[in-house]
């Protein structure tokens, strides 16, 4: 797939050196993304390592392309459960964000071996 190509691409700059990435995946935070326009929203792309998840600030108009850090989390917390039909609310990030975060059905098997994963020692 070009996409998740891409994105470990570029995620790899934001992880420590020698960390591993486990998973990534792009989200929308804010609005549902049924909402239309005219309430606001941005993008997201997480990723996990073997010791966090790490939450960037997309580009506006590009949705690969990171620009800042939005949060770190512990390697504990769920990414999931998802709820929804196309557009899955991910429950977990939701929760911890503080803000409502959106991911589309193409990421679930994703987020669930992320998910699969977080409780593996780290040595």
């Amino acid at each position: 797939m070009y996409e998740k190509e891409v994105l470990l691409f570029r995620v790899k700059a934001w992880a420590a050196k020698d960390e591993e990435i486990e998973g990534t995946f792009t989200a929308m935070a804010g609005a549902s993304p049924w909402a239309g326009r005219l309430i606001p929203r941005y993008g997201v792309i997480v990723f996990a390592t073997p010791n966090e998840i790490t939450i960037l600030r997309a580009g506006r108009w590009q949705h690969l392309a990171p620009v800042s850090v939005e949060a770190r989390l512990a390697r504990s917390t769920p990414v999931g459960p998802l709820k929804g039909l196309c557009w899955k609310e991910a429950l977990g990030l939701s929760a911890y964000m503080g803000i409502r975060v959106f991911v589309h059905r193409k990421w679930r098997e994703e987020i669930d071996r992320i998910d699969r994963r977080r409780w593996r020692r780290v040595d």
